[in-house]
């Protein structure tokens, strides 16, 4: 603590969790709360961000974990301690097989009114970025029923197709119209729209009072 007094560090990371509360149980929240209270107030005082990083139970590393906000070794115990809580793990190919696609998914968000999509990436020859999947629960990584997902970039791919297929035209079309009938055809969460749209540079404006989608190189005359 001492160090972080001198430091002022902008950012924190404790890894792991049980290395640094020491005899405290993970699954006493009294005891781990009374072992992070001076690092919280500490954070607070300079602003600084704080990572904790905690490995999975075993039970939920098998495939029979439940709510993911329970993951972690402590259960419950420390899922109430903080605001936000991110779970990794790896993908599987469609013929069950690793992925070298990994992804980092929210189970627990306090700050925001809806969860931000899962973040993809892969560590060969240094970190190389694979994009985001609004339809990737952190559930999905470790549930045995879902494990062979293939790769989540397929569901984009076909996401993509389908606006491009609705817009390529050159007309623009009202916007829930067109969320309606991509996330039938492609059954997509609405987060995975949003993102394929900021992809594709889809714009939105209001005409009266509906608003309308349409690519970046057409214009208002056909809505």
């Amino acid at each position: 603590m001492m160090l972080v007094e001198q430091i002022k560090p902008m950012l924190y990371v404790i890894d792991t969790l049980q290395h640094f509360v020491g005899k405290a149980s993970a699954g006493d929240m009294t005891r781990i709360t009374s072992a992070l209270q001076p690092l919280q107030t500490l954070a607070r005082r300079h602003n600084t961000a704080v990572v904790v990083i905690m490995h999975i139970s075993k039970n939920a590393a098998q495939g029979n974990g439940g709510d993911s906000s329970a993951y972690a070794i402590g259960s419950y115990a420390i899922a109430g301690i903080f605001r936000t809580l991110w779970t990794l793990g790896r993908l599987k190919e469609s013929d069950g097989k690793p992925s070298p696609i990994r992804a980092l998914c929210q189970s627990k968000n306090n700050y925001a009114e809806f969860d931000p999509p899962a973040l993809l990436f892969e560590l060969r020859d240094g970190f190389r970025w694979a994009g985001v999947d609004a339809d990737l629960s952190a559930e999905d990584l470790y549930d045995k029923k879902k494990r062979s997902r293939g790769r989540p970039a397929d569901k984009r791919d076909a996401v993509k197709d389908e606006v491009l297929r609705l817009l390529g035209s050159g007309e623009a079309m009202p916007s829930l119209e067109l969320e309606d009938k991509v996330c039938t055809v492609t059954d997509c969460h609405f987060n995975t729209l949003a993102a394929v749209k900021k992809e594709l540079d889809v714009e939105s404006y209001q005409s009266g009072r509906q608003w309308f989608s349409r690519l970046p190189d057409q214009n208002t005359e056909n809505a």
